[in-house]
């Protein structure tokens, strides 16, 4: 049996007389006058759909979308194969509703981090803080994400390669940047583009290396990022000369 879970909820035993006694060989889980509901949820109570993307991104994650049939969905879902074509049509279906899905989530939870804060820095921080805590917490949803970031073409089907919503975090922090830069807080001479892969490539890094050893997470890792991207990395107090990125960016 799939996915069992077991529910106990406590109540009184008879609302209309709750002082009444409960015969113990029509109640056997009964304790001081009370009685211990036992509800048994098995698999079968998640919707279908629910439980396809559940296995598609277990599998997906695992063994790649080459790696993963239709049959190995289905098998661990506990459906048919005629469940799924009705609710995505194919394994490429499936796959591109499932990635949809984590861009989805991942962009709704940067646009809401980004909102808690007023400058470019802070904004900067809280998505950073935010897409790390993505990483260490959804580690299947990520390994998928960033299959489809480095996996050759052939790899991934066609559809998922043209999926808008895979450029939507990024587009996201690209719009912060250009807002930056009219608002003085960035050189706007630099090109904004530039800028942003700047920052989200070395999230990117960073949060790869988190997904394959989430132990070393580091609470101050966001900042010094953000700082580094900012202020650059020279050291200015020493008379080192500045680079022209390190320079002007921020300043």
């Amino acid at each position: 049996m799939h996915g069992l879970s077991i529910l106990i909820f406590r109540g009184i035993a008879n609302s209309k007389r709750p002082d009444a006694p409960i015969p113990v060989s029509r109640n056997p889980l009964t304790a001081g006058g009370e009685l211990l509901l036992l509800i048994i949820v098995t698999q079968s109570a998640i919707h279908p759909k629910e439980r396809l993307m559940q296995a598609a991104q277990t599998l997906f994650a695992k063994r790649g979308y080459r790696g993963t049939g239709v049959q190995d969905i289905v098998e661990l879902a506990g459906v048919t194969k005629p469940t799924l074509y009705y609710y995505f049509e194919s394994k490429a279906g499936i796959y591109l509703k499932l990635v949809e899905q984590i861009f989805d989530l991942r962009l709704d939870l940067v646009k809401e981090a980004a909102g808690t804060e007023e400058t470019i820095q802070g904004k900067l921080t809280a998505i950073i803080v935010t897409l790390m805590e993505y990483s260490r917490t959804h580690h299947e949803g990520m390994q998928i994400a960033y299959a489809n970031i480095f996996a050759a073409p052939e790899e991934v089907p066609t559809e998922v390669r043209g999926c808008h919503k895979i450029q939507g975090t990024f587009d996201f922090v690209h719009n912060l940047i250009k807002q930056g830069q009219e608002n003085g807080e960035l050189d706007p001479t630099f090109d904004s583009s530039q800028l942003t892969s700047a920052i989200y490539g070395h999230f990117i890094v960073a949060a790869s290396t988190l997904s394959l050893n989430p132990e070393r997470w580091q609470p101050n890792w966001a900042d010094n990022m953000v700082k580094i991207f900012l202020q650059g990395a020279s050291n200015k107090s020493a008379g080192h000369p500045a680079t022209a990125s390190s320079a002007q960016v921020g300043a």
